[in-house]
């Protein structure tokens, strides 16, 4: 697993299809550490880019991920779109990253790039409706 910084992640992300990275303030507790070895192991395995970041260190991470509480977050990402960013609680297992994981590499990402479409597509659509003044000011 390696240690990204700010000055680094956009490059990794955009040189590897599949990213799992541990995110934590300060060093990770004990329980987060041996998340991060099952991390590693189960995407590791499926081919996937492990990184561990600090947040401390990065904070225009933890802000584009509104991660402002301490804590150990997993994030999974898939040709750089945001597929699950969580808190890993106390009743996080190794089985239950697994299991995270595994859906991940199942989904169908043109499926999921469509979905995202549709919703900036509806989003820009109430926009418009919301309010005839913004249609002057844009």
């Amino acid at each position: 697993m390696i240690r990204l910084t700010s000055a680094q992640f956009d490059a990794f992300v955009r040189g590897h299809g599949r990213v799992a990275c541990l995110m934590h303030r300060g060093g990770p507790g004990d329980h987060a550490a041996s998340l991060a070895r099952a991390v590693a192991e189960r995407a590791g395995d499926d081919g996937w880019a492990v990184a561990e970041i600090d947040l401390d260190d990065t904070d225009d991470i933890a802000a584009a991920f509104g991660l402002d509480r301490p804590g150990t977050h997993l994030l999974i990402m898939r040709d750089a779109v945001v597929l699950y960013c969580e808190p890993l609680g106390p009743d996080a297992t190794p089985g239950r990253i697994g299991t995270v994981i595994a859906g991940a590499q199942a989904l169908d990402m043109a499926r999921v790039r469509a979905e995202i479409e549709q919703e900036r597509n509806a989003r820009a659509i109430h926009a418009h409706r919301a309010c005839p003044t913004t249609w002057r000011t844009r």
